[in-house]
C-alpha cells in the first residue's frame, strides 16, 4: 500500500514537472520578450537615429544625454528625415488619412504611419498611437513587430526541432540580429516576414482543430494574419515571402494529408476557403476606397508600375554576406555594393549544405516517403536564386509574379529559407552528425577547407573591388576561417556549438547598427520646434517653406506647420501645375519625391530640377507670386536674407546651422 502511494506521488511529481516544462517551453522566451517590450516602451527607448538632428544643429561632438548606446547613422535618413517626422505630422493632424500639413495634400494610407482608418486594425504596430503618449507609442512601434517575429520563428523552430528550446531561441535571435534585418530595420521587412509566418502558423494550426470553435477562432486569426501581411504593401518582399510560406504549407499538407479523415479535410478546406474569401473582400474594399491614390502611384514616373526582368543579385550579396561585419564602420560606404543597407545580407551557411540536401532528396525519392520539405525548399531556392541572378525566363517570372520583384529584393526570402534550412538540417540524420570513421572526418574537414579557400578568394575579389569595405587580407582570412568553422561544426553535428557560433557572429555583426535612444526630443523639444510653437501665437499665419535644407524637409510638418517642403508619397500634379502651367516638368514632379526648395534671383522664374529618382528641387524666389497665391507667408533660411517682400522675425542660433525665420510683408 505504501509502495503504491509512493509510486503515485512520484508519478504526480513527474507530471507536475512535465507540465511546468511544457509551460516554460510555450511561455518562457515569449514572456521575457514581453517584459523587455514593456520596459522599452515605458521608458520611451527605441533605435531611431533622430539624434542626427542634434549633430546637424550642434556638431558631431555634441553630447546627447538621451543617446544611451551606439551612434545615430546617416544612412538612416529615410527613418529620421521621413518616417519619424511623418508619424509626428500624423499626430499633429489627428492621424487623418489626408494630411493637410502638406500643401499639395498627402494621403499616407499606403505607407507605414498611423492613420485613423479601418486598415489600422491590421497594422498592430500603430495601435499604440491611439492609446499611449506619442513617445511611448513610437517606442512600441519600433519594437513590437520585430519582437513578434522572434516569437513566431521561435514557435516554428520549436516544431521543427521537436521542442529544443535552446536551438529555437538562438536561431530566432539570430534571424532578428541578421545584417539584412538590422540595416533595413526602419524599412519594416519584419512586418512582411512576421505576418507571412504567422499566417503559416495558423494555417498549420487548423490541422489540430477538433471542435467548431477551434476552426472559427483559428480561421479568424488566419484572416487577421493574412490581412496584416497584405497591408504591409511592399510587393517585392511580399511576393518573395509568399512563395516560401506557400511551399512550406504545401510540404506540411502533403506530409500530413494521409493522417486526416474526410471530416477534417472538409472542415479545413471550408475554413481556408472562407478565410480567403474574407481576405479578398477586405482587399477589394481597400482598393475601392483608395483607388485614386493607388492609380496615381501606378501612373507616376517613380515608382510607377515597374516591371522587372530579374537579375542584379550577385555572389557578393549572397555568400559575401559573411563579410557584413565590416559594414559597422561608420566610414564604410561599400560603394561597390551600394550603401550599407543595400550591401547587407544574411549568413548563407545553408548554401554550403546544398549537396547534402540534394543527397537527402535523392535518398527520400528512392526509399520513400518523399521528404517534401527538402523538395520544396530546393525548388524555392532554385527559383528565387535563378530570378535574382537573371537566369529564370521572364515568362516563368511573370507567371509567379516575380516580374514585380527586383532581383536584389529576393534576398529577404533567401535569408528566411536559409535560417529554416539550418534549423531543419540540425534535426536530420544526414550521415555526418556522428562521425564514426576517419574517412568521414577527413571528407568533412576537406570540404570545410574548400569553403575557407572559396571565401578567401571571394573576399580578395571583393577587397579589390571596394577597398573601403575590406581593407586588408587579414580581415578576409578571418571571415574565411570563421565560415569554414561553421560549416565544419554543422556537418559534424555539433548543434549547440554551431548555434552559439552562428548567433555570436550575427550579434557581433549588427549589435551597433542601431543606437538606443530615449524619446523624440530632437524633433519635438528642440529650440527650433519651440520657436515654431511661439510662431503659432503670432499674427502671421499661412503656410511655410524651408529653403536650402534637405535634412529638415519634413521637420515643419512634424511640428504642425503646413509646408510646401516634404516627402510626397502620392504625386499631386494639379498642385504642381500652378508652378508649371505649361506642363513642361510633369515628368519631374509626377513621382514619389523628396521636395527641396532653393532660391533664385528672378522673381518670375521657376525651375524644377530632378536630382535623383525620388528627389527634385524647386528653385523659386520667395517673392514669386505663386507662393503668395498659395498663402506661403513664413520662410526659414540658413543664412540672412534681404528680399524686398520679407521681414526678419527671429533666429534660432544653432552653432552649426543657424536658422533665420522671415515673414512676408
Amino acid at each position: 500500500m505504501r509502495k503504491g502511494c509512493m509510486r503515485s506521488l512520484f508519478n504526480n511529481w513527474i507530471n507536475v514537472g512535465e507540465k511546468a516544462k511544457e509551460r516554460f517551453t510555450i511561455y518562457g522566451f515569449p514572456g521575457l520578450l514581453l517584459i523587455l517590450l514593456i520596459i522599452l516602451t515605458a521608458f520611451r527607448i527605441h533605435g531611431a537615429s533622430i539624434a542626427r538632428f542634434n549633430f546637424v544643429f550642434f556638431g558631431e561632438d555634441h553630447r546627447d544625454v538621451n543617446l544611451l548606446f551606439g551612434e545615430p547613422r546617416p544612412i538612416r535618413s529615410d527613418e529620421y528625415m521621413l518616417e519619424t517626422p511623418l508619424i509626428l505630422a500624423q499626430a499633429q493632424a489627428g492621424f487623418a488619412t489626408e494630411n493637410p500639413l502638406f500643401m499639395s495634400g498627402q494621403s499616407l494610407i499606403t505607407i507605414d504611419v498611423p492613420v485613423k482608418n479601418w486598415v489600422t486594425l491590421f497594422r498592430p504596430q500603430h495601435w499604440g498611437f491611439f492609446i499611449l503618449p506619442i513617445e511611448q507609442a513610437y517606442a512600441l512601434k519600433w519594437w513590437l513587430i520585430p519582437f513578434v517575429l522572434m516569437i513566431v520563428t521561435y514557435y516554428l523552430f520549436l516544431k521543427i526541432t521537436k521542442n529544443n528550446i535552446f536551438l529555437s531561441v538562438l536561431f530566432s535571435l539570430s534571424l532578428f540580429f541578421s545584417p539584412f534585418f538590422q540595416w533595413w530595420y526602419s524599412a519594416s521587412p519584419h512586418e512582411v516576414v512576421t505576418f507571412g509566418l504567422m499566417s503559416l502558423i495558423f494555417a498549420i494550426r487548423l490541422f489540430d482543430a477538433r471542435r467548431s470553435v477551434d476552426y472559427l477562432i483559428t480561421g479568424l486569426l488566419l484572416v487577421f494574419s493574412v490581412l496584416c501581411f497584405a497591408f504591409a504593401l511592399y510587393p517585392p518582399w511580399q511576393i518573395t515571402v509568399f512563395w516560401f510560406v506557400f511551399l512550406y504549407f504545401l510540404a506540411f499538407l502533403l506530409t500530413r494529408i494521409k493522417q486526416l479523415n474526410r471530416l477534417q479535410v472538409r472542415n479545413i478546406s471550408i475554413t481556408i476557403f472562407l478565410s480567403l474569401l474574407v481576405v479578398g473582400a477586405a482587399v477589394f474594399i481597400f482598393y475601392q476606397d483608395n483607388r485614386d491614390v493607388i492609380q496615381a502611384i501606378q501612373n507616376s514616373v517613380y515608382p510607377g508600375n515597374r516591371i522587372s526582368a530579374g537579375g542584379g543579385l550577385t555572389i557578393y550579396k549572397t555568400l559575401g554576406g559573411m563579410f557584413n561585419i565590416h559594414l559597422l564602420d561608420q566610414k564604410t560606404t561599400a560603394l561597390f555594393l551600394g550603401n550599407q543597407s543595400e550591401a547587407s545580407s544574411f549568413f548563407f551557411i545553408s548554401f554550403f549544405l546544398l549537396p547534402v540536401y540534394v543527397f537527402l532528396l535523392y535518398r527520400s525519392l528512392i526509399k520513400k516517403p518523399v521528404n517534401w520539405y527538402v523538395l520544396f525548399g530546393l525548388i524555392y531556392t532554385i527559383i528565387i536564386v535563378a530570378w535574382g541572378f537573371g537566369f529564370l525566363p521572364e515568362s516563368i517570372g511573370a507567371l509567379l509574379l516575380l516580374d514585380r520583384v527586383l532581383g536584389i529584393r529576393v534576398l529577404i526570402g533567401l535569408g528566411v529559407v536559409n535560417h529554416f534550412a539550418l534549423v531543419y538540417f540540425l534535426t536530420l540524420n544526414c550521415g555526418y552528425e556522428r562521425v564514426s570513421s576517419r574517412r568521414k572526418s577527413f571528407e568533412v574537414i576537406l570540404y570545410s577547407i574548400g569553403v575557407v579557400i572559396l571565401m578567401y578568394f571571394l573576399g580578395l575579389d571583393l577587397m579589390n573591388k571596394d577597398s573601403q569595405y575590406l581593407r586588408n587580407t587579414a580581415e578576409v582570412i578571418l571571415v574565411a576561417i570563421e565560415t569554414g568553422l561553421l560549416v565544419l561544426l554543422i556537418l559534424l553535428g555539433k548543434k549547440e556549438i554551431f548555434a552559439i557560433g552562428f548567433f555570436v557572429i550575427s550579434l557581433g555583426s549588427t549589435l551597433t547598427v542601431n543606437p538606443l535612444y530615449r524619446g523624440l526630443s530632437p524633433i519635438i523639444e528642440s529650440d527650433f520646434s519651440q520657436e515654431l510653437d511661439r510662431g503659432s501665437n503670432s499674427e502671421q499665419g499661412g503656410n511655410w517653406v524651408f529653403y536650402e535644407s534637405g535634412i529638415l524637409e519634413n521637420y515643419l510638418s512634424a511640428n504642425g506647420k503646413s509646408a510646401i517642403n516634404g516627402t510626397y508619397v502620392v504625386p499631386n500634379n494639379a498642385f504642381w501645375k500652378q508652378f508649371d502651367p505649361d506642363d513642361q516638368n510633369q515628368d519631374i514632379y509626377n513621382r514619389y519625391a523628396h521636395v527641396f526648395v532653393t532660391s533664385i534671383e528672378d522673381e518670375k522664374e521657376i525651375v524644377f530640377e530632378q536630382r535623383s529618382p525620388d528627389l527634385f528641387t524647386l528653385h523659386i524666389n520667395p517673392c514669386n507670386r505663386v507662393l503668395d497665391q498659395n498663402d506661403v507667408n513664413n520662410f526659414v533660411f540658413r543664412e540672412p536674407q534681404n528680399f524686398d517682400c520679407l521681414v526678419f522675425r527671429s533666429i534660432v542660433d544653432y552653432p552649426e546651422m543657424p536658422l533665420y525665420i522671415y515673414s512676408r510683408k
